[in-house]
């Protein structure tokens, strides 16, 4: 009895994370790719648009129904930006009514001509993009979150030719903070059970 009314503790606990709402590169509100040309409403750049990439170049990771490249550029294959530069994306995730300490996001991301950090609210998390373009690279994030409203920022680079970014979250949760149970009690209720347990051997 004592360790199936454990398990069941342990499995409310597990249980309490939900869902964050988090958005790839090139989609809309309801995660539907956006057309080549359309500009990406959830990602920011502070001197240039977000566009969204139609025809891409050939080495790269092709576009899916799931995400699409995005760059600086019209999108429409005629004129992807060509040249030197290095970028910052923004996206954005609300931990709002989460606990924030308990939040995990996972993903992968590709960039032309690569990725040189990811930064969660402007701390550098040292992840850059193994395979360039021609393939993803994993990235994790689980430290570092605070309440509200927090950043995520992709760095990439173009050393010459056309440039783009490609994003996919793989995984986003966090617990409810009106769900979470506290360490104490947590350690007061296993007690009371096993005190419960106790008596009834007695």
């Amino acid at each position: 009895m004592l360790k199936k009314i454990v398990l069941l503790a342990a499995m409310s606990v597990a249980l309490n994370a939900a869902s964050l709402t988090v958005y790839n590169t090139g989609v809309d509100a309801a995660h539907a790719v956006l057309a080549a040309g359309a500009i990406d409403p959830h990602y920011t750049n502070g001197t240039t648009t977000v566009f969204v990439e139609g025809t891409v170049n050939a080495a790269w990771v092709p576009n899916t129904s799931t995400s699409k490249w995005v760059g600086p550029d019209a999108g429409d294959g005629s004129s992807l930006s060509g040249g030197t530069y290095s970028l910052v994306y923004r996206t954005t995730v609300d931990l709002t009514g989460f606990s924030a300490p308990s939040a995990l996001i996972t993903g992968r991301w590709a960039a032309d001509d690569g990725g040189g950090d990811i930064l969660l609210n402007g701390i550098s998390k040292g992840l850059t993009t193994n395979n360039a373009f021609s393939a993803y690279t994993n990235f994790t994030l689980n430290s570092g979150f605070v309440p509200g409203i927090n950043t995520i920022d992709f760095k990439w680079h173009d050393d010459i030719g056309p440039g783009g970014l490609r994003v996919e979250f793989l995984t986003a949760t966090a617990n409810l903070n009106s769900q979470t149970p506290e360490p104490a009690s947590i350690a007061l209720m296993l007690s009371g059970v096993a005190a419960l347990a106790f008596f009834r051997r007695k």
